[in-house]
């Protein structure tokens, strides 16, 4: 027995409030300072936890890096556009775009077609 089942979610921990997070309503993470802002859906959170250790939590085949500030569910993203220099703009399936770093363009490549 490996104890109970893995959650498929994140606790987030917000100005003394607990919150519970599936992994499938999370769009998009992005670094805050010493915090990480969640967004999921019409919700963003900022938690204070850091965006490393929520990169930790997260299901390596649903989330991926695309900037030293940012983490994308990769179902959620519905164009990548180069912009030059290897970097990129990824748009969401909601209209939001983030920037792909082309440091990790490679970690994105193994999941989707560049």
């Amino acid at each position: 027995d490996d104890g109970p089942p893995k959650e498929d979610g994140l606790w987030i921990r917000a100005a003394g409030v607990s919150q519970f997070v599936r992994f499938d309503e999370i769009d998009w993470i992005a670094a805050a300072g010493d915090y990480a802002e969640v967004h999921a859906g019409h919700r963003s959170m900022l938690t204070d936890s850091s965006l490393a250790s929520l990169a930790e939590q997260l299901p390596q085949e649903e989330f991926t890096r695309i900037h030293r500030g940012s983490i994308v569910r990769l179902d959620r993203v519905r164009e990548v556009r180069g912009i030059g220099r290897g970097d990129a703009s990824l748009f969401l399936h909601n209209g939001q775009a983030l920037r792909l770093s082309r440091r990790y363009r490679e970690k994105l490549a193994v999941h989707l077609p560049l």
